[in-house]
């Protein structure tokens, strides 16, 4: 509490080792260490991380809102529709802006976004 008045260290640092002790404390040490590196990379650093969950879909083209409620990543079309109006939807880093806007789905992935921390890889 001393350093936090004298602005010695930052409040976001207390933080972060405050989250990872509770994590250590309740899932262990490896969990902690992978539990921040993932914060420090999709938060700290606005990356994707490392690993994304592919999801294969079996059609070869989709409307981006039908696209977000069946992966999950939006549980209506209404959320869907909120999202891409917030520019809250990004394909390869693209913000999406047209909600009618068909995506085409090949061999080739492509990364879907929500936000700044939910992440998919979609191919056919």
């Amino acid at each position: 509490a001393e350093n936090l008045k004298s602005e010695k260290i930052n409040p976001r640092d207390v933080k972060m080792k405050l989250a990872k002790e509770v994590v250590r404390i309740y899932h262990g040490e490896k969990n902690a260490a992978k539990a921040e590196e993932y914060f420090v990379q999709t938060v700290q650093k606005k990356e994707a991380p490392d690993k994304i969950e592919i999801k294969k879909l079996k059609i070869k083209s989709i409307g981006i809102i039908d696209l977000l409620v069946k992966t999950g990543l939006t549980v209506s079309k209404g959320e869907a529709r909120r999202l891409i109006q917030q520019n809250g939807i990004k394909i390869d880093g693209e913000i999406i802006k047209d909600a009618n806007q068909k995506i085409k789905i090949t061999e080739k992935e492509f990364l879907l976004q929500r936000g700044k921390r939910q992440f998919l890889k979609i191919k056919n």
